[in-house]
């Protein structure tokens, strides 16, 4: 698909100043160390203890298995074992391919490192979803959601203009007899007139070369738009990531119909200085959704081959120098089914004029080994420990290399300066903002990296200022998911004081519960805070050392046990309560249209109402400082008195989230006027809801970072709620 998907802020890249001394470690195994994670230096005066992580696919095992703890300078070596009728198919280090060895001797550990092997069939079958059980593979695929990244482009809607909405609800996307079936429906939400399901592996699985498989069904009816493709696993501007199209159906474009697909290579041609397409439609003699076909890509370092039903039908050499990001880049696969484009002629939702809803049905997707392919288990490959950004002085267990990990990008309104006496190490980074406008800057990731192993820890730096500017600090992950927390003069958090001296701040990831940690893209942002009012005095410095993320740890999760656990409630709650005053904050997503005050209670003394009086977004949420286990209310409900007057008619949602953003992570129960769930009536009376656990199901309960959340993607709106808890029953 031909995605304009662009960064969201035109950015300056600079040189790194004066950035941290690193090399690889010595002895016999340091040239098998992946230049993105390095060891720490320097060690502490006694010998450290570092943790070896194993991860193995079915089919086989590891010796020795599991994690264990190993002193700095030893070895320790690794033997893999497949079951009979399989072999090794690859072996990773910390994501760095070792190839399909069946033994790896770890020398001179320095660091935490992750080993992960894969086992396959004799076949060469690497990964593969039959959808044979009762839901998606919450481990395998994600949910992009909504209608695109807010990113500045020629077209909204994913870059294309789309006219659908994406859901996560079983409405749109669910495994029915054996098939994942991805429907799209008349049905406003978000602004657009339908709604449709887009899923992919992105956080979950990357791949470099193969051959990919999927036996498809395609939707019959005008202007429907599915789609099985490859996008670039890299954060970088499109066409630059890169984008392999293995099959696109587009049924009432000029010279297409429902009997014809086509697949498409898109790059950036660094030669001629812009984007460069190349493929080939090919009709079949019957309608595509009178029956399944199978869909190939063959992928290998010098050639894409396109294959129907084994029929080969497209073949690009890709060996040009100028086509890298097509031999060299790893890919996440995507599901999909789009309605409509302008692009393709269809500049009404009324153009749409076949029945719906339409399903495309998906048997299966395969992907089988090819000499150098590469699949990446984004969840076991995660680093552990603590995870160095900027840190030279600091003992960390890994580290995001400043050269190939990461890029410090310039945003606006920022140079480097002079950087003073460093707290630690012999390095820091000082910037100063040139003038009155808004300013920013960040340490972006040159790959997506998925790290949800420190969802529930902690960003750790050291910082230095005497600006009285409101400023803030944050870090980036999924679609245009930044997330901040702000520092205003005389209410800065972790204790920190504005007196030009250096002080440590710790602050709990859950207060970055905007962004998705499966696919994390800027680890450290610094930029001017707009929440009072833009108010910049030119000429501010501000400094920041020792930059590392904490791995989650125990202490930062919270189990309720009991039988009802209190979120907003002045009941007696025996699982306990959370207090928003110490345990965290109430968030409100956008100030600019959104308002939170007192309002008359249901039960107790207190309730709260939002107003957000312009027809634009608005949103809120109870953002606890730890993570919170709620497994135990797994199959019980949670419980919300609500209150809407009738002269509020626009659409509204309240739900609850998990870490991984908008991956398969986010839960929403949608409120339509006129179609609100639950018997819930919009008369300006409260009314208690009973929300069974089993309809938040796209969360994982045992991990929840936003307790409870409403918003709308439309406004305008005025909702009261109270009394929100969860019971067991």
């Amino acid at each position: 698909m031909n995605r304009f998907i662009f960064l969201r802020r035109i950015v300056q890249w600079l040189a790194l100043p004066a950035m941290l001394a690193l090399s690889a470690c010595g002895g016999g195994g340091s040239s098998t160390l992946p230049a993105s994670v390095l060891p720490a230096s320097p060690p502490p005066a006694s010998t450290p203890q570092f943790t070896l992580t194993t991860s193995t696919s079915a089919h086989g095992s590891i010796s020795p298995s599991g994690s264990m703890s190993v002193a700095q300078g030893t070895s320790q070596l690794f033997t893999f074992t497949p079951e009979a009728g399989f072999s090794v198919g690859s072996v990773t280090l910390d994501g760095a391919n070792l190839g399909a060895v069946t033994s790896y001797n770890l020398d001179n550990v320095q660091a935490a490192h992750t080993l992960v092997v894969t086992f396959v069939s004799n076949d060469g079958l690497v990964w593969s979803d039959e959808f044979n059980g009762s839901n998606i593979d919450s481990s395998k695929w994600a949910f992009d959601l909504g209608n695109g990244p807010t990113n500045p482009g020629p077209l909204y809607g994913w870059g294309n203009g789309e006219w659908q909405y994406y859901t996560s609800s079983k409405d749109n996307a669910s495994v029915q007899d054996g098939n994942l079936a991805i429907t799209a429906r008349r049905q406003d939400w978000g602004g657009k007139p339908f709604t449709s399901a887009r899923l992919v592996t992105r956080g979950k699985f990357s791949f470099k070369q193969g051959r990919f498989v999927a036996r498809i069904k395609m939707p019959e009816g005008n202007r429907m738009w599915p789609a099985f493709w490859l996008l670039g696993d890299v954060v970088d501007d499109w066409p630059k990531s890169g984008e392999i199209d293995i099959a696109e159906m587009f049924a009432g474009a000029v010279g297409r119909g429902d009997s014809s697909f086509f697949g498409t290579a898109h790059w950036w041609d660094e030669k001629t200085n812009q984007h460069q397409m190349n493929g080939v439609t090919y009709t079949l003699p019957a309608k595509l959704s009178a029956d399944f076909h199978n869909y190939e890509l063959v992928w290998d370092e010098r050639t894409l081959r396109g294959k129907v039903d084994g029929v080969e039908y497209w073949v690009l050499d890709i060996s040009d120098s100028s086509m890298s990001e097509l031999r060299n880049n790893s890919y996440y696969m995507v599901l999909n089914l789009a309605v409509g484009s302008p692009g393709f002629g269809m500049t009404s939702p009324a153009q749409a004029d076949g029945p719906l809803p339409q399903q495309m049905l998906v048997d299966y997707v395969r992907v089988y080994a090819t000499p150098g392919s590469v699949v990446d288990d984004k969840v076991a490959g995660q680093p552990h420990g603590k995870l160095g950004i900027l840190a030279d002085g600091t003992p960390v267990d890994a580290r995001i290399e400043s050269t190939t990990g990461s890029r410090l990008l310039f945003w606006n309104n920022l140079s480097a300066v002079t950087s003073g006496t460093p707290t630690a190490g012999t390095s820091s980074l000082a910037v100063q903002n040139a003038d009155a406008s808004w300013f920013g800057m960040g340490y972006a990731a040159t790959q997506r990296r998925n790290l949800l192993n420190y969802a529930a820890g902690t960003l750790n730096f050291q910082l230095k200022t005497t600006s009285s500017d409101a400023f803030k600090i944050g870090i980036n992950g999924g679609n245009d998911g930044d997330a901040w927390v702000s520092f205003i003069k005389g209410s800065d958090p972790s204790g920190f004081v504005r007196d030009g001296l250096w002080h440590q701040v710790s602050i709990p990831m859950t207060r970055f519960a905007g962004a998705d940690f499966s696919d994390i893209r800027q680890f450290f942002m610094l930029a001017s805070d707009d929440t009072n009012g833009l108010h910049v005095t030119p000429g501010q410095k501000y400094e920041v050392d020792e930059i590392y993320w904490s791995e989650n740890l125990p202490a930062n999760q919270v189990r309720p046990t009991g039988t009802r656990f209190c979120i907003y409630s002045e009941r007696t709650c025996d699982a306990g309560s959370f207090n928003r005053l110490t345990e965290g904050a109430v968030l409100l997503w956008n100030k600019g249209n959104g308002a939170l005050s007192a309002a008359p209670a249901f039960e107790g003394s207190e309730a709260l109402n939002l107003a957000a009086p312009a027809a634009q977004w608005y949103g809120m949420a109870f953002t606890p400082n730890k993570l919170y286990d709620l497994s135990a209310f797994v199959r019980g409900h949670l419980h919300i008195a609500l209150k809407v007057p009738a002269s509020n008619t626009a659409d509204f949602k309240i739900g609850i989230k998990s870490p991984g953003g908008t991956a398969v992570r986010e839960s929403w129960i949608k409120f339509k006027n006129g179609a609100d769930p639950y018997g819930f009536v919009r008369d300006g009376q409260y009314h208690e809801l009973l929300i069974p656990a089993a309809d938040l199901v796209n969360s994982d309960l045992s991990a929840i970072s936003l307790l409870f959340m409403l918003a709308s993607d439309v406004g305008p709106g005025n909702v009261t709620i109270d009394d929100v808890y969860w019971s067991v029953d």
